[in-house]
């Protein structure tokens, strides 16, 4: 299965449907319906899109094509919609026929960052063709998405050799991934009697069937090693599925980034492998013979149960510990909205954002893979302080009251002017209220000002001035903005109210405002 670009995900039935399933809905009617050899391990096998499928409505198919003998075969399929355009199908690449065993037949296939074709090609239960440059079972294979090989694959120039080859010695690589963002490809392959692998894809590497499983013992040159291997004990009998998890949004805890699902058929769980240590850990249990793993856009995980015959999904449960909120920066900005904070603390399965009961707009700060940290663009609000909601896809709210200051940056009477313009009881009520609201976001209580009630024609006095001074300077303090002088620090009773008073104070608010 594979999600395309618009977030549909299209499902291979063995049988030879490609089905659609959209907005959680399997639709009724099948993309195509092609007509394959589906016995044993043969049939409608892998799908992937084009890179620019926006555009050209690509998507590609390996399925097996009945014959005496058959074979699989890579095709391209234009989508009209939900369903393909009729008769559109044009075949890119013919494998080699295939023997009487049906088992073994590959089929994963994927886009490379490079914008190059990648196929996973079993060895059709013959060893020997695994080692040999001449076909291409055993391997994977590199090729343009209309079919041309690239003439830098590892052995474009080797005599003899088949071009399209990219790596070989592989038993069955029936899944494989590419690390989003980056080149590495992980290869699932599966072993015989003891060993199932995962494989660093490296161009023109020899994994070493059927000469070795896993490991080799004693240690061969010529061979690349499994990065991680597991036996067959507890009934466990073959790798499948393979999945990094490095979506736009991360919905699970962080520690999940960077790491990489992987599942066993007969086993029927999915498990995680740690790239960075080389190690697996449990993730779940209970699946009935999954077959494919693919990591959503949203940042859940689905998997495919052809025992089952369904896909199912994870997620991640929201919960208080996933989502919180440590600190704010800055705490304060102007009362027009659209400034940038940062919200540090915790972000998983994050869904809205409040500020004041408006919605904000938010994104992760350093990217997809850190859900530490959002960058949240202020809505329009006006003057005061501000509770932020932060708000799961599902579950309650976690909210910090008081996170946020809207101050004022426009005042009444803005341009005070020397000698025109009498200090009025309005601006320093609106420098009170900036002050309160900037005391708010430290959770401290509200200031007991001399003449609490000012009104027009209240016389101004210095004990105003010097008390949203102090006020002022220790929320500000508080909040990591650094004090400044003023203009006749020393105020006393009886001293003449000056322009220059209300300025420091208002450009003191601007500077916090940022």
């Amino acid at each position: 299965m594979d999600f395309a670009p618009d977030g549909r995900l299209f499902v291979c039935l063995k049988d030879g449907q490609l089905r659609v399933i959209k907005n959680g809905v399997l639709l009724a009617t099948p993309f195509v319906t092609l007509t394959v050899d589906n016995a044993g391990e043969r049939g409608l096998l892998g799908v992937a899109f084009d890179p620019n499928f926006a555009t050209n409505n690509f998507v590609y198919v390996y399925y097996t094509v009945p014959g005496s003998p058959s074979h699989n075969r890579l095709s391209r399929f234009t989508a009209s919609g939900d369903v393909a355009v009729g008769g559109s199908e044009v075949a890119i690449l013919n494998l080699d026929n295939l023997s009487t065993a049906t088992n073994h037949n590959g089929g994963a296939i994927h886009f490379g960052s490079d914008g190059k074709l990648y196929i996973a090609v079993g060895e059709n239960a013959n060893p020997a063709n695994s080692q040999t440059l001449t076909n291409l079972l055993g391997k994977i294979l590199r090729i343009n998405s209309d079919g041309t090989i690239p003439s830098d694959n590892p052995f474009f120039n080797t005599s003899g050799a088949r071009k399209e080859i990219w790596a070989l010695g592989l038993r069955n690589p029936f899944t494989f991934a590419f690390q989003p963002g980056t080149t590495r490809m992980f290869i699932n392959d599966v072993g015989q009697n003891t060993w199932e692998e995962i494989d660093d894809g490296v161009a023109g590497s020899n994994y070493g069937w059927d000469i070795c499983e896993g490991v080799c013992s004693p240690p061969n040159a010529n061979f690349r090693d499994p990065l991680f291997q597991y036996s067959h004990g507890g009934g466990w009998c073959a790798i499948v599925g393979g999945a990094f998890y490095n979506p736009p949004v991360v919905q699970f805890p962080t520690s999940y980034v960077g790491k990489y699902f992987f599942a066993d058929l007969c086993g029927g769980w999915i498990r995680v492998f740690d790239p960075a240590h080389n190690t697996g850990g449990d993730f779940a249990s209970g699946i009935s013979a999954p077959v494919d793993l693919k990591v959503a856009a949203d940042g859940t995980l689905y998997y495919l149960s052809i025992g089952s015959g369904a896909v199912f999904r994870i997620q991640a449960t929201a919960s208080l510990a996933s989502l919180r909120i440590d600190s704010v920066d800055r705490q304060a900005g102007r009362t027009s909205g659209g400034q940038q904070i940062i919200l540090t603390g915790a972000f998983v399965n994050l869904s809205t954002v409040t500020m004041g009961g408006s919605p904000a707009s938010w994104s992760y700060t350093n990217g997809p893979g850190d859900t530490s940290t959002i960058t949240v663009t202020t809505p329009a609000h006006s003057v005061g302080a501000v509770q932020i909601d932060v708000t799961p896809t599902s579950g309650s709210a976690y909210s910090k009251t008081d996170a946020f200051a809207y101050l004022p940056t426009v005042f009444t009477d803005d341009s005070i002017v020397v000698s025109q313009t009498t200090a009025k009881a309005q601006h320093i009520l609106e420098l009170r209220q900036a002050v309160e609201a900037l005391r708010a976001v430290e959770a401290l209580g509200v200031v007991p000002w001399t003449d609490a009630a000012l009104a027009p024609g209240t016389t101004i006095r210095a004990t105003h001035i010097l008390e949203l001074r102090r006020f002022l300077d220790d929320a500000a303090t508080r909040l990591g903005f650094s004090t400044s002088p003023y203009t006749d620090a020393g105020l006393t009773s009886g001293f003449v109210i000056k322009r220059i008073h209300i300025e420091e104070l208002r450009q003191r608010i601007r500077n916090i405002a940022g």
